[in-house]
């Protein structure tokens, strides 16, 4: 009966040769490409998470004034680093509007708290000085 098995195990395992062809090395390095954009692809979007919209505007600013006085010492990477500057802060803004408002209650010691609507400090000192100047 032992034999039996044995025999029945070893022609599966031979069909079994013959039923999963070998993958070649291109179809490797595909699945490998394919997992690794994936990969890419989840860190982007955990990155994404955690970055606000204004940090990417403010990042995509400054590597716009790095590239002005970039392009005194090596123009052709400037070119680049406004390109990037200017694709980052289109981003940014397109990020701004699928973000959306974060709608969760701010709360301190359990209790919510109701913080002002409007300008902020900075906001209200700013306007008086233009206002001042402009008189």
């Amino acid at each position: 009966m032992r034999r039996r098995y044995e025999r029945e195990i070893e022609e599966l395992l031979e069909q079994m040769d013959d039923f999963l062809p070998e993958k070649s090395p291109l179809g490797r390095r595909q699945t490998q490409f394919t997992l690794w954009l994936g990969y890419f692809g989840q860190v982007i979007l955990s990155w994404c998470r955690r970055v606000s919209s204004q940090q990417l505007m403010l990042i995509s600013f400054l590597l716009i004034a790095v590239a002005f006085f970039l392009r005194l010492v090596a123009p052709p990477v400037a070119y680049f680093v406004v390109i990037l500057g200017a694709f980052l802060l289109v981003f940014a803004f397109a990020l701004s509007f699928l973000k959306g408002k974060n709608s969760a209650e701010r709360r301190w010691r359990g209790k919510v708290v109701e913080l002002p609507q409007g300008r902020t400090q900075l906001g209200k000192w700013l306007s008086r000085w233009v206002r001042r100047r402009t008189r």
